[in-house]
C-alpha cells in the first residue's frame, strides 16, 4: 500500500509554502497520513520517501536551508543548497525513511517537519511524503490452536456417544 500527503506544490510555479528571509527563518508542518487511508494500528509504514520542493528569487546568489524531523527526534541534517529559479524551475531535496526510528515514528501516521532558512532567501514550494507499508500481521495469540482443539474434542466426543 503506498499513502501520499502533499502540502503546497510541486511545480516551479503558483503558490509556495513560505517564503524563507530574514525575518521568517522556519516553517513548520506535519504530515498526517489518515488524509490518504492510513488507519493507525491497522496500517504499518515500513519505508518512505520525503520531497521537498524550492524556488529562488534570485536576489542573491547562495540560498540554503536545514531540516529537522519529529521536533529535533531527526536530524538537523547538513546545509543543502536550494536556488532553483523562481519563473521556470526549482530545487528538489529527497530524503529516504529508512532508519528503524524513522519508521517506528510513521506508525501513529504523523510526521513533523521543520525548514529552517541559514543562509539568503528562498521559496519553500511544497513538501511530499509518501510511505509504503501495508496491513499490520496480528501475532496469533494460541486461540486459534485452542478453538481447532476444542472443536477437535468436540467431534470426537460426538462420535463416541453415536458409537
Amino acid at each position: 500500500i503506498t499513502w501520499q500527503v502533499q502540502h503546497g506544490t510541486t511545480v516551479s510555479n503558483g503558490s509556495y509554502l513560505d517564503f524563507l528571509y530574514s525575518g521568517d527563518t522556519t516553517y513548520s508542518n506535519t504530515f498526517n497520513l489518515a488524509t490518504d487511508g492510513f488507519i493507525a494500528g491497522v496500517h504499518e509504514v515500513t519505508s518512505g520517501e520525503l520531497a521537498f520542493y524550492f524556488a529562488d528569487d534570485e536576489n542573491d546568489s547562495a540560498e540554503t536551508v536545514r531540516f529537522t524531523f519529529e521536533n529535533g527526534t531527526f536530524g538537523p541534517y547538513g546545509d543543502y543548497e536550494v536556488d532553483g529559479s523562481h519563473g521556470g524551475g526549482f530545487d528538489k531535496v529527497d530524503f529516504t525513511i529508512s532508519s528503524p526510528a524513522a519508521v517506528v515514528s510513521l506508525q501513529d501516521g504523523l510526521f513533523q517537519y521543520t525548514v529552517l532558512r541559514i543562509s539568503g532567501d528562498t521559496y519553500l514550494k511544497g513538501a511530499v511524503l509518501t510511505a509504503y507499508g501495508d496491513h499490520k500481521q496480528v501475532p496469533d495469540s494460541g486461540a486459534t490452536f485452542a478453538l481447532m482443539a476444542l472443536g477437535l474434542g468436540g467431534l470426537i466426543a460426538a462420535r463416541k456417544r453415536m458409537g
